[in-house]
């Protein structure tokens, strides 16, 4: 309830109670915590959690393993690549951590990928040269007339994706 409440020091909390009564190790802990913001689309405060499990448990394949997935919603897929491969070498029968490392060489191989302080943009090869200039536009003007309207600045880059296929983006 803390957690859901935003009390800051719920994990804390939680982690001194449930660790030193040998109930699950301090890694798999912080992994179930990040797993837990992670279903609730806090993915930066999942993302920290899980770097925290890896760092006190570098073995632990739940905490690499989720450390991997909050890597890949934040956009960070150098580190995303690092534990899913780890993992996926450890587990080869693993069907999620598999797909994750498919869907990174697939976005490697096909995908050119451009940043700016405001937007990730990640569009196929084949259109890359022919849309990139538009779809920049667009999302200059859209980030604009939204940010005047609404009155926010966001501090991080928005990924988008522009998929040539249908089917690259079903589930």
């Amino acid at each position: 309830i803390r957690l859901l409440q935003g009390d800051a020091g719920a994990i804390e909390a939680a982690e001194r109670v449930i660790v030193p009564r040998g109930t699950m190790p301090a890694a798999q802990f912080l992994a179930e915590a990040s797993s837990f913001f992670d279903g609730r689309f806090q993915y930066r405060r999942a993302y920290d959690l899980a770097s925290r499990a890896v760092e006190v448990d570098k073995e632990c394949l739940a905490a690499r393993r989720q450390l991997g997935f909050a890597a890949m919603r934040v956009g960070d897929e150098a580190t995303a690549r690092v534990h899913l491969e780890a993992v996926h070498a450890a587990d080869p029968f693993d069907l999620f951590t598999y797909n994750q490392v498919k869907l990174l060489d697939y976005l490697g191989a096909e995908f050119t990928t451009d940043r700016s302080d405001r937007f990730v943009l990640r569009v196929h090869k084949s259109e890359a040269e022919s849309m990139r200039p538009y779809v920049k536009e667009l999302l200059d003007r859209t980030w604009d007339e939204l940010a005047q309207r609404y009155g926010v600045s966001l501090d991080t880059p928005i990924l988008v994706e522009v998929f040539p296929d249908l089917n690259d983006f079903s589930v």
